[in-house]
This record gives structure tokens, C-alpha cells and sequence, in this order.
């Protein structure tokens, strides 16, 4: 990914925060769930073997949303990963509701805005057949070339703490797909 002089950084993307993710389901989970749910997701990075992915795009920000994200083929494998997570975690799950107290915050840090649109209505319009896998970069303004990339991988099934614009912020849990 590029900058060119019209791209303006939000926040970078990092390995140990702010971490570039898809993700299969933003929820709500009450702390003594995680336990069953890092079991289940164990189970789940057992049965599937790492996923190729291509990045079709850079969608720019629009709306709601003040980030461009980079937007990937619809891969079936990717679709049934996301599908079986959501089979088996949703039960210990929470899709409304949502306040501040469900965001990870540094000490000291304030949250700009709480996007709850995304925790709150994750289940009812962005889950299953209008599941849309794409990596938020943090920034607008980008450019990525050549498209499309054929080399990316899915490997890794992790369950973080969500913060700042839905971000990763606190790993709680990861598996290597099989």
C-alpha cells in the first residue's frame, strides 16, 4: 500500500495493536464466555486448512465509514470459515447493546467515536450471505498496485479485543489454521 500526498493517516496498522484482520464476527462477549469459545474456535481452526485470498480493490471511504479498505474475491473457503464461526460462537454471543465498556481503550485514551453499528448490527446485516471480507487500512487515500493481488493467505484464527473504529486492539487467543 501506498501514500500518495492525498493519503491522510488515521492511525498505522502494527503487528502487536492495531492489527490488519478480516474479521469472521464482531460481538459482544461477556468474559466468562471466552473460555468456550476459545475451545469451539480451536475445533474450528482444526477442520480448515489456510485460505488463499486476492485483493480485488481499495474501496475508499464513503458514508459511515472513514477508511478505505481493501476488498477481496469472494473465496468459498473464506465464506464457510466465517459461516461455521458463526454457527458455533454465536450462541455465546451479544449483537446489541453495545457501549463503551465493550471497546479497549489505553489508560488515559478516549474513544473518538463508538461505532456500534457494526457490533450492534454485525448478525442481522453483515453476517452470512451478506458477508463482505475486507481489511480496513486505517487511512484514506490509498493506492495499492499492482491489482489484483493473488498472494495473501488467511492462516491465523484469533479472538481479540475490539477498539478504536472497530479495530484489534488486546489478543485474547489465536490457532494457526491447519
Amino acid at each position: 500500500i501506498s501514500r500518495n500526498n492525498s493519503c491522510d493517516m488515521v492511525c498505522s496498522l502494527e503487528k502487536e495493536d492495531y492489527v490488519p484482520h478480516i474479521s469472521l464476527v464482531i460481538a459482544g462477549v461477556q468474559g466468562r464466555s471466552i473460555p468456550k469459545i476459545v475451545s469451539l474456535m480451536q475445533e474450528i481452526a482444526y477442520q480448515v486448512k489456510t485460505i488463499p485470498l486476492h485483493i480485488l480493490r481499495i474501496d475508499p471511504a464513503a458514508g459511515e465509514r472513514s477508511s478505505d479498505q481493501l476488498i477481496f474475491q469472494p473465496a468459498p473457503a473464506l465464506q464457510h470459515l466465517h459461516e461455521i464461526t458463526m454457527d458455533k460462537i454465536s450462541p455465546y454471543l451479544q449483537f446489541a447493546g453495545a457501549t463503551e465498556r465493550w471497546f479497549f481503550t489505553d489508560p488515559g485514551e478516549a474513544l473518538s467515536k463508538i461505532p456500534k453499528t457494526y457490533l450492534n448490527d454485525f448478525q442481522k446485516t453483515y453476517a452470512y450471505g451478506r458477508y463482505q471480507p475486507h481489511i480496513t487500512l486505517r487511512c484514506t487515500g490509498a493506492e495499492f498496485l499492482p491489482l489484483p493481488v493473488k498472494q495473501s493467505t488467511a492462516s491465523t484464527l484469533a479472538l481479540f479485543h475490539v477498539g478504536e473504529g472497530v479495530t484489534c486492539r488486546k489478543m485474547f487467543f489465536s490457532v494457526n489454521l491447519r
